[in-house]
This record gives structure tokens, C-alpha cells and sequence, in this order.
């Protein structure tokens, strides 16, 4: 069960990052699925719903990339 509300936290990201900023890279997409941290996930979720571009959001978040 905790396994599956990491996978969904990880996809919810990957998809509000290309909602909102258009497609994300494979290499984003490979560190954010290597994130272990729920909390971890939650907070870049909610910097990815602030952000007004992907590279502020990429700016905020420590150890990810800033472009796609």
C-alpha cells in the first residue's frame, strides 16, 4: 500500500509538471521516480503548483535539473 501512494505521488507530479509547463524530460521524469520521500513529493508538488515557469519551479526545488 505504501508503495502505491509513492508510485501515485510520483505520477501526480510528473503530471501537474506537464499540465502546467508542457512535456518533461526523461531525465526529470528518472529523478523524480527515484524520489523515495512522500513528503518529499508532496512539497515539490505543491512548488510545481506555485511556480510561475519551470525554470522557477526548477529554481526552488534542490537537485533537479532547471531546464527540460
Amino acid at each position: 500500500m505504501q508503495l502505491g501512494m509513492l508510485l501515485d505521488a510520483r505520477d501526480m507530479l510528473i503530471e501537474v509538471l506537464t499540465e502546467r509547463f508542457g512535456s518533461v524530460s526523461s531525465e526529470l521524469s528518472e529523478q523524480i521516480k527515484r524520489i523515495d520521500s512522500r513528503e518529499r513529493l508532496k512539497d515539490l508538488l505543491r512548488q510545481a503548483l506555485r511556480a510561475k515557469s519551470f525554470n522557477e519551479f526548477g529554481e526552488k526545488v534542490e537537485g533537479l535539473p532547471n531546464t527540460r
